[in-house]
C-alpha cells in the first residue's frame, strides 16, 4: 500500500508565506515605532525636568519680589504718615 500524500495547493503555500512576511514587516515597523517613542519619552522627561527647574527658579524670584513689595509698601506707608504729621 502506498503512503498517503498530503497535497497543499501552491496558492495556499504562497498565501501563507506572504502572510508570514507581512507579519514580519509589521512587527519590524512596530519595533521601530517603539524605539522612536522610547527615545521621545526620554527627551520629554528631560524637557519636563528643565521646566520643573525653571518653575522652582521662578517661584524663588516671585517670593523675593513679594517680600520686596511688602517692604516697599511699608516704606511708602511710613513716608505717607510722616508727611501727614508735617
Amino acid at each position: 500500500m502506498m503512503a498517503d500524500v498530503l497535497r497543499i495547493p501552491t496558492g495556499q503555500i504562497m498565501g501563507i508565506i506572504a502572510a508570514i512576511a507581512t507579519v514580519g514587516m509589521y512587527s519590524a515597523r512596530v519595533d521601530s515605532k517603539v524605539s522612536e517613542n522610547a527615545a521621545r519619552v526620554v527627551e520629554l522627561k528631560a524637557d519636563l525636568q528643565a521646566i520643573q527647574r525653571d518653575v522652582v527658579k521662578h517661584g524663588e524670584v516671585l517670593a523675593t519680589l513679594k517680600a520686596d513689595s511688602k517692604h516697599i509698601i511699608r516704606a511708602l506707608e511710613i513716608l505717607k504718615k510722616s508727611e501727614r504729621r508735617r
